[in-house]
């Protein structure tokens, strides 16, 4: 993954070819500009903005011009705090409905590279310590992506196998759902042959829409509506209270 990790001139780096709230870090100086902008504005306007994710910018002064229509990363993007509540609403939803037992915090995995697992068999969650990473591998985005597995299984015991059902039916919803995936994650690794990246997988691509889903509805909407359309209706048969009274 760090081949793919690219150092941008302003200080940025970024992971793969596109800028996302969840695919940016550093730039500290340009932040701190920004920042200083972002906090003359007017608390309510500032606190408003701060709750969606719009397209992003770089460009202080781009964004400057545009603060309605484009949001500056780290500034007044959702926080990671703001991604990590509403995760876990859901997680407290979905445990309500007995789908997740418990949410284990802090576990150190022997992979470096895995950050969260759901585990189907005694329907437990485990989430690894907050790294310095890219945004889309928080604990937020994490809890949220392992949480959509325990939905996916109740929805299908197949849990997306060959012979099970799919989650996304028609092409526009799986690559709606694809362009979630990239927009959290990053690039798919590249495969040749009959190996394909697990990340196009069903399951893998309901966890990445369902993800946007529940810490960034608005932009989730805007970006893919029919796969997030298709994830709201999973979900809802399968949770029916995962929208009632919640922040997302």
């Amino acid at each position: 993954m760090n081949s793919q990790v690219e150092t941008l001139t302003d200080g940025f780096e970024r992971l793969g070819p596109d800028d996302t709230p969840f695919t940016l870090r550093g730039g500290e100086e340009k932040r701190d500009q920004a920042a200083t902008i972002h906090h003359q504005r007017d608390t309510n306007e500032r606190t408003k903005d701060e709750q969606s994710n719009e397209p992003v910018s770089r460009g202080v002064s781009e964004w400057k011009q545009n603060l309605r229509t484009l949001d500056f990363p780290f500034i007044d993007t959702i926080s990671c705090e703001t991604y990590l509540d509403r995760a876990w609403q859901a997680a407290a939803a979905v445990q309500e409905h007995g789908l997740i037992e418990e949410v284990h915090c802090n576990v150190c995995f022997e992979d470096p590279n895995l950050h969260g697992k759901f585990w189907p068999g005694i329907a437990e969650i485990e989430l690894a310590p907050e790294r310095d990473y890219f945004p889309g591998y928080a604990p937020g985005p994490t809890l949220a992506h392992e949480v959509s597995h325990s939905v996916y299984a109740a929805w299908t015991p197949d849990a997306g196998f060959e012979q099970g059902q799919q989650a996304f039916r028609t092409r526009s919803q799986q690559e709606q759902a694809e362009s979630l995936s990239l927009r959290l994650y990053g690039p798919f690794h590249e495969a040749t042959g009959p190996f394909v990246d697990y990340r196009l997988g069903d399951e893998e691509l309901f966890a990445a829409a369902f993800t946007s889903r529940i810490i960034e509805p608005m932009a989730a909407r805007r970006n893919a509506p029919q796969a997030v359309n298709r994830v709201e209706e999973i979900a809802t048969i399968t949770v029916p209270t995962l929208f009632d009274g919640n922040s997302f």
